[in-house]
């Protein structure tokens, strides 16, 4: 998981601004009139998220669900609306594109952390709204924490850059299997260190990364056999853990860190019994 510059918009100008083109006057003092209500419920929403505790969060009472659903739909979801320009800012956090779930597809769009269909009140909250990749987003559809132990990493409130917490091991099959694993005893949180467990999990890290390690395992396999066929198992080594170094440089938890942390522990791959 990649965290992500939390969005620091005022959110009365911006649900003012959201409502200014909404037709018809009724429709517009209606939903003025739910404005310190979702004053309330962003400021719960920004609290209980900063404490790991956004599964007990419930909606305020009195307001128009589907109406606020059709206000982010019609004036956010929509080009050249109003709130429009938010949703183009949040999708331009994410480095180089990449989703902040899982670290590997394109977003595409945003993603309501806590549900719209259940959670209205959030429904254009900006740090609910978090820019996925197109898979992430429909594998988590409307799912939503109702106890602690459900809670995944949140891409703007959970700091996860300062430790290692995903490992792969190598299974000696055929030409290699890298199988992944969390490992959550560097992170003195108990709370994120949870959150962790759950995320790699729920968002099925384990098979993306797998399947993404297969690919690169392929690509660099002429690359080590050559190496390993001119020189020796300790060039191969130097070589997978420069590999390792360069990109635990950018990122520590990405699935490369991993993977050639894995190869270059495995003397099964660097004597060369993985070629044969």
């Amino acid at each position: 998981m990649r965290i992500l510059e939390k969005p620091n918009e005022k959110i009365e100008e911006y649900y003012n601004t959201c409502i200014s083109k909404v037709r018809g006057k009724q429709n517009r003092a209606k939903l003025g009139n739910y404005l310190e209500q979702i004053l309330t419920a962003a400021k719960d929403y920004d609290l209980k998220a900063s404490k790991h505790e956004l599964f007990k969060f419930t909606n305020p009472q009195g307001i128009d669900g589907k109406a606020l659903i059709k206000l982010y739909t019609n004036q956010v979801g929509k080009k050249n609306r109003p709130g429009r320009y938010l949703y183009n800012q949040l999708m331009e956090l994410p480095v180089n594109t990449k989703c902040p779930f899982c670290g590997i597809g394109r977003v595409k769009e945003l993603d309501h952390f806590l549900p719209k269909s259940v959670f209205e009140s959030l429904s254009i909250v900006p740090f609910n709204l978090v820019p996925s990749c197109r898979d992430c987003n429909q594998d988590k559809k409307t799912d939503f924490p109702r106890v602690a132990r459900e809670q995944t990493l949140h891409p703007y409130y959970d700091n996860t850059l300062d430790f290692q917490w995903l490992f792969a091991r190598l299974i000696e099959k055929n030409t290699g299997i890298i199988e992944y694993y969390v490992d959550v005893k560097n992170i003195q949180s108990p709370q994120l260190a949870s959150k962790v467990k759950e995320h790699f999990k729920s968002y099925d890290l384990y098979s993306i990364y797998r399947d993404s390690a297969a690919e690169e395992l392929l690509g660099v396999r002429e690359q080590h056999q050559n190496l390993l066929r001119d020189t020796n198992s300790l060039n191969l080594i130097k070589q997978l853990k420069k590999s390792e170094s360069s990109f635990k440089a950018v990122y520590k938890n990405s699935w490369q860190v991993a993977m050639y942390e894995a190869l270059a522990g495995s003397d099964w791959y660097t004597s060369g019994k993985a070629f044969s």
